[in-house]
Formats: C-alpha cells, structure tokens, sequence
C-alpha cells in the first residue's frame, strides 16, 4: 500500500470511531460518512480494504468469507440502538379503485415509462458486491457505486440495496428500473394476433407445421420493417412507418462493429472452422466457439490495432478526450471515430497486417481448445430424462384407493 493509500484508510478509520454504537452496519454508507468519490473508490468499495476498516468492529474471528455461512444479518435491527441512514420509505396508502399496490405499478409503467425487472445476481450481498466492484473498476473516472443491507421499510427484513455514485438508490433486491418498451411489445403483439392469431390458434398452426421457429419473434419482426439506406450503408437502417411509431429507433453501426465486420469475424469463421474439422466430438466443436467467444477476442484487437493506437495519436496531438468526442462540424461523427474508420480501412486491405492478426486469433482460440477435454459431452442431468424428476409419485406403479383417500 503507497503512502496517499494508507493515509486514506486511515483518515476513513478515525472517521468510523467516531460512529454511533450499536449493530455495526455491512456498509459504511450506514454510517454516513462523507468520503471524496476517489477516496470512496480507492478504499471502502474495495472489499479486502473495506473489511480491513471494518475489522475491529465486527468479531476478530469474522471475515467477507465467514458472513456467507452465518445468518450474519439476524441481528442488525434489534434494539433501538441501530439507525437506517438516508432511505427510509414512508408508509404507502393504496389509492381508491386500485388493487395493492397497482397503483404504485402504474405511476412507474405511465408516469416514469419505465419496465420492472429482476437481476437473480443482484439479489444476495455477494452477489451485489461483485457487480459493483466489476462496475466501479470498468468506470474509474466516475462516482462509485456501493452496497448496503439495511432496512428501508422498517419491516425487520434486511433490503439489498445499490446505490449509485449520488447515493441515490438504482436496485432494491435485485429489482430495478429500465426504459420502457411498452409500444414496442404491444405493436409486436398486434402483429403476432393479425398474422397468427390468437394463442389456441397459434397451437393449432403449430401442430400442422404452418408456423417455423423464428416466424414470431421480434427479431424477425423488426428485419421485416427495416431496410438498408443505400446512400449510408453504415449508417442507421431505414426503418418503416409501423416501427417507427411504436418507438423503435436504428444506429448505425460503430467502429468496433466494422472492425467486427471487415476484419476479426472473416478470419475468425475461417480459423475456428478450420480447429473444429480436426475433431469430430460435435459437442467439443460447439462449446469452443462459445468458450473463444468472437466478441472478447474483436473487443481485444479492436483495442490493439484501432481504438489504442488511434487514442494515443491524438493525444500526442493535444487533444483532449472531450475535444475527440465532439462531431465536427457539418457531420455526425467525430475526429475520433473518423481516424478509427481510416484505421479499419487501412487494415483491411493490408495483408500483412491481416496475418499477424490471424495468427493472433488463432492463438486465443487454440489457448480455449487446450483446455476443453477432446472427448467433452454436453453435461445433462439424467434425472432430467427420468419421470420420477417431474412426479415422484411415479415410482407407484398401481393406484390404490386408499393410499388416495388417506
């Protein structure tokens, strides 16, 4: 630890001494303490100097490892002693002619246009923790993110509760708020009802083969409604009436979609194709180009011979990260994706570069095939193909009456 580092951790920790006693809080938002965001970042989102804060306070023989096996969170809210921080929800009153707690769903889908969802992740501590911390180190320069367990309602039950870099909170037990896409799932609908029908209907069209897998889905849907701009084949598709009034919006594609496109995705299909015809275990061939996944090894090259080279320069160039973002005037583009289009083009026409790019690509990809077994199966659990999976009962081989009416 370097000596700012350690003159953080402890201005943090006389800081905690001075905290209320009782319960000791899982998170040092409990305490609410004003810490700087780099400090906040540096020290206590981190979870082994977080804990090192925290040791003294919590049993010597207790650790981040310990708390999952221990019902830890049992006694946070007995006593009076223990205080919620800022979030407390107040008691809420249904309103007339609306089932419990409708009336709360429907100001969040009409007024906030906003969809619920649920992320099983984000439902435990851990699981919390993780994610943060993922998400405060791949955005340095931003306020960070924390964790709490606490108890917002006052119901005695622990919430897990992330806040953003404001303190403001984004997900209550794993649920939280998005853009709705209530227009564009209520026009998909209508054009499922007007084309197949109604779901007894569907059934039975299925049944006879009328239906293929995909005819219904969104996807299909939207490739239907959308069309190529000829004068910009890069840019945002051309988008038909129907969808565009149900809010669905085209973008064109960016730079590490072309370097996809023209570079790292033709020599990828031709290496993987190549690895997998030496083996004939279809199941390995399958699990290799999920295990050497296109999409981590693009973003890596992209990274290598467009977006870092192309950064550098302009910073030589004095340019500011705000300066390379801004859209020159008359386009919608900035300097910065302009020099990474020209830097794509250069690539993509040059051979040399293109094999040492190849090799690379081969490289990640055979560094997956070492480690997946030559004879790997697709791993299934045979209670799956068993009946007694789905009903135990049987394993009864004869129906008794009596067993029935007991």
């Amino acid at each position: 630890m370097s000596a700012p580092e350690a003159e953080q951790v402890q201005e943090v920790e006389d800081t905690v001494e001075e905290a209320p006693a009782g319960p000791i809080p899982r998170s040092l938002m409990d305490y609410n303490i004003s810490i700087p965001a780099r400090d906040r970042r540096s020290n206590y989102l981190s979870l082994g100097k977080r804990d090192q804060i925290l040791k003294k306070y919590e049993n010597p023989k207790a650790n981040f490892s310990d708390i999952k096996e221990a019902n830890w969170y049992g006694d946070m809210y007995a006593g009076d002693d223990y205080k919620s921080h800022k979030w407390a929800l107040g008691k809420d009153v249904d309103e007339p002619g609306f089932g419990s707690g409708v009336d709360d769903l429907s100001r969040i889908l009409l007024d906030a246009k906003k969809d619920v969802k649920f992320n099983k992740n984000l439902s435990t501590r851990d699981g919390a923790l993780y994610w943060v911390e993922k998400k405060n180190k791949a955005n340095p320069n931003n306020k960070p993110w924390s964790v709490s367990v606490t108890d917002i309602n006052g119901d005695k039950i622990p919430e897990i509760i992330i806040a953003d870099g404001n303190g403001n909170i984004k997900y209550v037990n794993g649920w939280h708020l998005t853009e709705s896409k209530t227009p564009l799932r209520a026009a998909h609908q209508s054009y499922i009802e007007t084309k197949f029908g109604f779901p007894n209907q569907i059934a039975q069209k299925r049944k006879l083969c009328q239906i293929a897998e995909g005819d219904m889905s969104i996807k299909n849907w939207i490739y239907q409604n959308t069309s190529v701009n000829k004068d910009a084949p890069y840019g945002p598709l051309i988008v038909k009436p129907e969808l565009e009034q149900a809010g669905y919006k085209s973008r064109g594609l960016n730079t590490c979609n072309l370097f996809m496109k023209f570079v790292t995705k033709p020599l990828y299909q031709s290496i993987i194709t190549e690895i997998a015809n030496q083996f004939t275990n279809y199941d390995f061939t399958k699990h290799l180009k999920s295990a050497a996944s296109i999409i981590s090894i693009n973003a890596k090259l992209y990274t290598k011979y467009v977006s870092g080279p192309v950064y550098n320069a302009l910073r030589a160039a004095n340019y500011s990260d705000k300066q390379m973002k801004k859209k020159l005037p008359n386009s919608n583009y900035s300097i910065y994706s302009q020099k990474c289009a020209e830097m794509i083009q250069s690539i993509s026409s040059n051979q040399s570069v293109l094999n040492q790019i190849s090799s690379e690509i081969r490289e990640f990809i055979m560094i997956s095939a070492n480690k997946i077994p030559t004879d790997y199966e697709h791993k299934r659990n045979p209670l799956l193909d068993a009946d007694e999976f789905y009903d135990r009962r049987n394993s009864y081989k004869k129906f008794s009456a009596a067993d029935y009416l007991k």
